[in-house]
């Protein structure tokens, strides 16, 4: 679990306790993508993209990622 451990460095130092925990379970989990509602997160989600490879998004970021496939399912 190198990842976790990189989340435990001094690089994520802007992370609350409770963020990093919830960060080191998507990366446990090998999730590709985190999904909050706070602006935190978001604003940092090109370095933990970079650092972490998990892109961190808001819901409707999420939204507009998703829209291209909309048009199948409706």
């Amino acid at each position: 679990m190198e990842l976790v451990k990189k989340i435990q460095s001094g690089k994520f130092g802007y992370l609350s306790p409770r963020d990093a925990r919830l960060i080191e379970d998507a990366v446990g989990l090998e999730c590709d993508a985190f999904l909050t509602m706070e602006g935190r997160l978001p604003r940092n989600a090109q370095h933990i993209e970079r650092e972490l490879g998990l892109k961190v998004l808001q819901p409707i970021d999420y939204l507009d990622l998703l829209a291209p496939w909309v048009a199948l399912f409706v």
